[in-house]
């Protein structure tokens, strides 16, 4: 059977993304848990962050599979997206 993906950068892109998607919802199970035990906390900031974690990854493993480019220069808005909702999640915790 031959290797979809090959060796080397795509393998490493498909594992980014991945890597991202299990961290994120991760971090969305701890954020549903506060969310539950301390009321709203986060108001709409955290759907900002899950779509944030399904932007960067699912255009890492399309990237990654197809080799298409508009998908790798997907990827940076989700990081991005990430990035200022993470930020503004941990603003608004330590209120």
């Amino acid at each position: 059977a031959k290797n979809l993906l090959g060796e080397g950068p795509f393998l490493e892109t498909l594992r980014t993304g991945v890597t991202y998607l299990f961290y994120g919802t991760f971090f969305l199970l701890i954020l549903g848990l506060l969310e539950t035990l301390k009321g709203n906390l986060f108001g709409k900031t955290p759907i900002l962050f899950f779509s944030g974690v399904l932007l960067f990854s699912v255009n890492c493993g399309l990237y990654a599979l197809t080799q298409i480019k508009v998908f790798a220069h997907l990827v940076p808005l989700g990081g991005t997206l990430m990035l200022v909702s993470g930020f503004w999640i941990f603003a608004k915790a330590y209120k």
